[in-house]
C-alpha cells in the first residue's frame, strides 16, 4: 500500500500523522506533525473521497 506523504509547509521536512478524525463516511481530518525538532509545526489536512 502506498502512503500519501506531505512535506511540512514551513520547512519542507517530512511529517507524520499524529491523529485522525472521521468527519463523515466520505471525509477524514488528519493532524500532521513535523518531524524536524527545530520546527515542530502541526497542521490539519482533509482526505475526501470525491468519486
Amino acid at each position: 500500500m502506498r502512503v500519501i506523504s506531505l512535506p511540512c509547509p514551513h520547512c519542507q521536512s517530512p511529517v507524520r500523522a499524529a491523529k485522525s478524525r472521521t468527519m463523515s463516511t466520505l471525509m477524514k481530518e488528519i493532524t500532521y506533525r513535523c518531524q524536524n525538532v527545530d520546527c515542530g509545526h502541526t497542521f490539519v489536512a482533509t482526505l475526501e473521497i470525491s468519486r
